[in-house]
């Protein structure tokens, strides 16, 4: 026979074939088939399928299957009851390829798939199918299932993935405008091209897969190289993914990506963060995917010219945080750089210099080897940060050669005024306390040299613990404006009222200098202090725990000058009322002693003495602090016997916040001149331990103590001249 009538017989037989392949096809009701697709995709996930629209199969040498409407039920505890819903799918079906029962698919087309993926509060999510599949849903016989399943190109339409979790109450949306992925052949890599947007924010992603053949050959390791473009950020991925053991998927990609603006890059996936500049992170993904492990990370935030962090090494078990072994370094010229959005406002302190090595421990991290230079200041040591147990708990030793405290806090050194009432000086708002009983805490610090404003502190020393809700705080300094310093303070939040516990030791501080640094006041001069302090409480806020506190303070100050200048301080305006006679400019102070006891909120006035080169002031009295009710009395003794007729008692009455002063009313009963000496003040010896003990000029808190218990001198014949004796008159007159 010959060759010609050979191929023509066989071109008949083929052309018979395929009329008969289109004939059997054409006989097909699809729609008896919704049933076999219902059990299969209940046996396969424990949900109910269904195509609730047409199922037709269009006719032609490549026939299309064709359905609408299309659902698949969500988990029972679904916030909505389609987990997936298409509006249409076309699959464009090979006939030849069915006679050797392989299934391929010329064209799929997904238009408007809508898929929600959601967890609950549970942390169980909706994907999970496993646990749903029932064993009396019979599984569809092998002999049915053809032996390959091939497609040739894949095109998705206006789809939208929502993710919900219910936990964290992330709720994003992806919306996929385009997809396409196609090959020429089975063995031909596969085109990948899709744009949408992620949140709202457009994105594009371009590449190349492995062909349809590598992807069904689990032996083989199947190429992945992609290219995403996002709103100022460009990612890549290039590398493998094979199948391991159990049929898991093994990694080995190489991802970088650089973002121009990492605080806009991460509002995609819901982050806030303040304006820290660019990004960009290089690093290798290997192992099984659903363990892989990060290596030779290179990753680097921000600018040197401002500030960058730079992070480079390798993290084990990304998923459980373990592993981790990377070397942290930062650089920059100064922290101004980091206020660029306005959700920072840092100091303008430079350079910036840092390094660390942050490695995991048992139940969190470890930052070693800590070295950071600020401006002047500088800090080294260690931080363990851990999470597992009851509450997050963080541990430091920290050393420190110089901490410039004006420079880091950029000049503002100034004690902050708290918000108070217009009629009270202790503040109402219930102190942030809760997050005591959320961490726990311990730290040290060793301070070798603290600079503020001029003041050179050294030798602190600073300890910290917070355990369960209970804080100690135990500060203590070696050389504080030329004494030195001691204290505790510990608040017990463990309970629904806090206790709080105070003590306070300082010893020859040179008060002028102290107040000098902290912008206190510029007019304080000299003024060797002794302070001594022990105070408890309990409150959630500072008007509750002064209310209910007790304790004792007890103040020794000796020589010092008080400005003219200084008039916005009440002491001085007081001193004024009180000896209205002084015209020099400046006040030489020669001591002040004070004692106070306070017991349920009522502070009482031991002994109050105050000594200065024209005068002696002794008082005494009590002071609420529950409602801040000053109840005081005060009576100078001038020095100079002239002046005795003017030296009127006065009352101190209103409030912390806004006192007044007005004449002593038994002053003006008996008539102003010589009153001072007379009214009943307390006995002043009460005040000579405090004296011997806290001040190193002892001796003229003694001469002023034993001066104040002199009986009042007579003025001189004549009385008061000059302006005093105008002054004495006037006075006279008013009472």
């Amino acid at each position: 026979m010959r060759l010609g009538t050979i191929l023509k017989l066989a071109s008949i037989g083929a052309i018979a074939l395929i009329i008969a392949l289109v004939a059997v096809v054409k006989s097909i009701d699809v729609n008896d088939y919704r049933g076999v697709l219902t059990k299969a995709a209940k046996a396969a996930t424990g949900r109910d399928l269904a195509i609730h629209g047409k199922l037709s199969l269009k006719l032609s040498l490549t026939p299309a299957l064709i359905a609408e409407d299309v659902t698949l039920s969500n988990a029972a505890w679904g916030s909505r009851p389609d987990m997936i819903h298409l509006q249409r799918l076309r699959a464009d079906i090979g006939l030849l390829p069915l006679l050797v029962r392989e299934v391929r698919l010329s064209r799929l087309q997904l238009h408007g798939p809508e898929i929600l993926l959601e967890r609950n509060a549970a942390g169980k999510a909706n994907w999970e199918f496993g646990t749903e599949v029932s064993a009396a849903v019979p599984a569809v016989e092998s002999a049915a299932t053809p032996t390959t399943f091939k497609i040739g190109q894949v095109s998705i339409d206006h789809a939208r993935i929502i993710y919900r979790d219910a936990r964290s109450g992330r709720d994003e949306t992806l919306v996929i405008e385009q997809l396409t992925a196609d090959a020429d052949t089975l063995a031909a890599p596969i085109g990948l091209h899709a744009g949408g947007a992620w949140n709202g924010q457009h994105f594009e992603i371009s590449g190349v897969l492995g062909s349809m053949n590598s992807l069904l050959t689990p032996a083989k390791p199947y190429m992945v190289k992609l290219k995403a473009v996002l709103p100022g950020v460009v990612a890549t991925t290039n590398g493998t993914v094979s199948t391991g053991k159990n049929g898991i998927p093994v990694l080995a990609l190489q991802v970088s990506a650089d973002a121009t603006e990492l605080a806009e890059a991460v509002k995609m996936v819901g982050l806030g963060l303040p304006q820290l500049g660019a990004a960009r992170v290089s690093l290798g993904v290997v192992g099984p995917v659903s363990s892989p492990s990060l290596v030779n990370i290179d990753a680097a935030l921000g600018r040197r010219d401002i500030v960058a962090l730079t992070a480079k090494g390798n993290i084990k078990a990304p998923m459980t945080g373990e592993g981790v072994d990377l070397l942290l370094f930062v650089e920059g010229e100064s922290l101004a750089g980091l206020n660029r959005g306005g959700e920072l406002v840092s100091p303008p302190v430079g350079p910036v210099k840092g390094f660390a090595h942050l490695t995991d421990i048992d139940g969190g991290w470890r930052l070693a080897d800590l070295k950071l230079g600020l401006g002047h200041s500088d800090l080294s040591g260690d931080v363990a940060l851990r999470v597992r147990g009851p509450r997050p708990s963080v541990e430091a030793h920290l050393t420190s050669s110089v901490v410039d405290f004006g420079e880091l806090t950029g000049g503002r050194t100034e004690v902050a005024k708290p918000k108070t009432e217009a009629s009270r000086l202790f503040p109402d708002d219930a102190l942030p306390l809760s997050w005591l009983t959320m961490t726990d805490a311990s730290v040290a610090w060793k301070i070798d040299r603290l600079v503020s404003e001029g003041l050179n502190i050294q030798q602190v020393s600073l300890s910290l613990s917070d355990n369960n809700g209970k804080l100690l705080v135990t500060p203590d300094v070696g050389a504080l404006a030329g004494g030195k310093a001691n204290g505790s303070l510990s608040v017990d939040a463990s309970g629904k009222v806090a206790a709080v516990r105070l003590t306070l030791d300082a010893d020859k501080v040179v008060m002028g200098d102290l107040l000098k640094a902290f912008n206190v006041s510029q007019n304080i001069h000299g003024a060797r202090t002794a302070l001594h302090l022990t105070f408890k409480g309990n409150g959630n806020s500072v008007r509750a725990i002064m209310a209910r506190a007790s304790g004792e303070v007890s103040l020794v100050v000796d020589k010092g000058t008080i400005d003219d200048a200084y008039a916005d301080v009440v002491a001085l305006d007081l001193l004024r009322q009180v000896a209205p006679w002084t015209q020099q400019k400046n006040t030489q102070m020669q001591c002040l002693v004070s004692r106070f006891s306070v017991a349920d909120g009522m502070a009482h006035s031991e002994g109050l003495l105050f000594d200065t080169d024209a005068m002696t002031v002794s008082g005494q009295g009590s002071v609420n602090l529950a409602n801040e009710l000053l109840d005081l009395t005060v009576a100078p003794k001038p020095k100079d016997a002239s002046l005795i007729s003017m030296a009127l008692p006065l009352d101190i009455g209103g409030t912390l916040l806004h006192p007044t002063v007005t004449p002593n009313r038994g002053a003006i009963v008996k008539g102003v001149a010589g009153v001072a000496g007379a009214i009943a003040l307390g006995p002043l010896g009460i005040l000579v331990p405090l004296v011997s003990a806290g001040s190193d000029d002892g001796n003229a808190c003694l001469a002023a103590i034993n001066q104040a218990k002199k009986p009042v001198p007579s003025p001189k014949k004549g009385g008061a001249k000059g302006p005093a004796a105008e002054i004495g008159k006037a006075l006279q007159k008013l009472f």
